[in-house]
């Protein structure tokens, strides 16, 4: 949720239970499979003999696992968060930046990543809020980019861009923060399904009105918003909007949607976002419900909202996936405290870092009282801050994640990061977004 090279703003900020098994999905980061928990009697035993005590007939028989289909336990039965490695950051950062000059225009921005490696080819994608345009400081196109590489540290910026700017639809003047995820069960043209945030005007409190949209690919390169047809809503691509998010408070009239997050498990789309919700419509003097929410869909065009929204109070920005190793979700996510970033140079949506919390159904969570991933000002293309929004990615014993760094380091031509005054009279300094990776070994709970 951005205002794209323009004044820094605050970033407002039916569940199925899941089995879990080893079957989770190769061609997706942020996707997982489980298998339901079927007990399965073993018809050869006579009806009188002992059943085998390493098979398991329930949870109960389960000491620190649960009751798999085929009787045997496995995933850790405990609320408590397993312990977590630091976090290791890719050298070399900023491995990405921009600068890339296109037909369509310069880029002059990356925020708001999302990534997954693409086991059958080989090589990271990573989807990115962009900004194409003439020149640092004109009214540029918010599109959304794609970036590829085989190792991760040296990138690829298709030419032409993933998502553009509708023109004149909900998201006629924002189409950003992006998330995507691959169903590889999905027809083809929808093997890849993006979720992101669009706007078409600017509300009076100075953002814009954001909603919730999603496209289709059958290749991650060129998406295609869902139709108004099929989705059932006003316009091309909106699935989701303020009005319905929060299903348990019917005096929401209006807000924002934005910042989604995918996960499929077991057939069902799961899907976070920041929200908030008021009552005096665009006006928004009584903000009513703030924080991350939760949706539920077999299409990832249909949403069903959690009754409980929003499920976390007080979050926004949330990268979530399923962690298999450990039976549950795995959130990190932006949590700011008065003055939080007041040490931070850029003025420019900082953040000291993000939070991390799980869940075992996606609805009820447990957050960490400290930050998972913090700014670090000493790390190349992090010395003015550290962007909110992160993205992880799970491939296999290891998480991975890329953050957008604003730095000295560089640099194009031209191109500057707003700060406080405090730090440059002039209010700014030459200065870049970049992107930066970093690595965690997964450390399960049954350990």
């Amino acid at each position: 949720m951005r205002h794209l090279l323009t004044l820094s703003i605050a970033t407002l900020s039916s569940v199925l239970f899941l089995g879990c098994g080893s079957d989770s999905n190769p061609a997706s980061i942020d996707a997982g499979a489980g298998i339901d928990a079927t007990v399965i009697v073993d018809a050869s035993l006579p009806p009188d003999a002992a059943p085998d005590a390493s098979i398991c007939m329930g949870d109960n028989d389960c000491e620190t696992g649960r009751c798999q289909s085929d009787g045997s336990c496995s995933c850790p039965m405990t609320a408590d968060i397993p312990p977590v490695f630091p976090w290791q950051r890719q050298v070399g950062a900023p491995l990405l930046v921009p600068g890339q000059v296109h037909g369509d225009g310069t880029n002059f921005l990356i925020a708001d990543p999302s990534a997954l490696y693409n086991e059958a080819e080989g090589k990271w994608q990573v989807w990115y809020a962009a900004s194409r345009g003439e020149c640092f400081t004109c009214e540029n196109s918010a599109v959304i980019e794609l970036a590829e590489s085989s190792d991760g540290i040296a990138w690829t910026v298709a030419e032409d861009v993933a998502l553009n700017l509708s023109g004149t639809g909900w998201d006629a003047i924002r189409s950003e923060t992006p998330d995507v995820i691959v169903d590889p069960n999905a027809i083809p043209s929808r093997r890849y399904a993006m979720a992101y945030s669009g706007a078409d005007v600017m509300l009076p409190l100075g953002f814009p009105n954001y909603n919730i949209g999603i496209a289709f690919s059958p290749d991650g390169k060129n998406f295609t918003r869902v139709s108004a047809a099929e989705s059932g809503q006003a316009e091309d691509g909106l699935v989701l909007t303020e009005l319905v998010a929060f299903p348990n408070n019917m005096q929401v009239n209006g807000g924002v949607v934005a910042d989604p997050t995918l996960a499929l498990i077991d057939g069902t789309y799961h899907m976070w976002f920041s929200s908030f919700g008021c009552a005096d419509g665009d006006t928004c003097a009584n903000i009513l419900e703030f924080g991350i929410s939760h949706a539920t869909s077999i299409d990832a065009v249909h949403w069903i909202p959690d009754t409980a929204n929003p499920v976390i109070v007080g979050g926004e920005q949330p990268s979530a996936i399923w962690n298999p190793n450990d039976c549950r979700f795995e959130m990190w996510m932006t949590r700011k405290a008065q003055g939080d970033d007041d040490g931070i140079p850029a003025t420019f949506n900082p953040t000291l870092g993000s939070f991390r919390a799980v869940s075992e159904d996606g609805s009820s969570w447990t957050v960490e009282s400290q930050r998972d991933f913090t700014w670090d000002n000493q790390a190349g293309g992090e010395q003015l801050g550290l962007l909110t929004g992160v993205d992880v990615a799970l491939r296999g014993l290891e998480r991975v994640l890329f953050y957008v760094g604003m730095g000295t380091d560089s640099v194009p031509p031209g191109f500057f990061i707003p700060v406080q005054q405090s730090f440059d009279k002039a209010g700014f300094v030459p200065g870049t977004f970049g992107l930066g990776m970093a690595r965690q070994a997964v450390s399960s709970s049954s350990e």
